[in-house]
């Protein structure tokens, strides 16, 4: 059953209507999908490479993707709750990826 939920939820993420023995009907609208940004500097990720190498693009490529989601969000709205339940701002997760860098 968890084998089809996430086929389902990929499919669904991918635009598609998944029906069957799942028991439901996933149409996501593709308004609520994230526009691409007009100015993405980020790099495209290596698909092979040692380990590190991966790693490496990877986090950075999160980082630079961090960096374009926060890009023009005024100060006063990085410290908003805006999603709740959820407690984290923007500037909490700014600081808790700050504490789990140098790891």
């Amino acid at each position: 059953m968890a084998a089809g939920f996430f086929v389902a939820a990929h499919a669904a993420l991918a635009g598609h209507t998944v029906s069957g023995t799942l028991g439901f009907v996933a149409e996501i609208p593709e308004e609520t999908y994230a526009q691409p940004w007009t100015l993405d500097t980020r790099n495209a990720l290596p698909l092979v490479g040692d380990g590190r190498t991966i790693l490496t693009a990877v986090l950075d490529w999160h980082r630079q993707t961090f960096e374009l989601e926060c890009a023009g969000v005024p100060p006063e709205r990085l410290s908003g709750k805006n999603v709740p339940p959820s407690g984290l701002s923007l500037h909490g997760l700014v600081r808790h990826l700050a504490q789990v860098e140098p790891w």
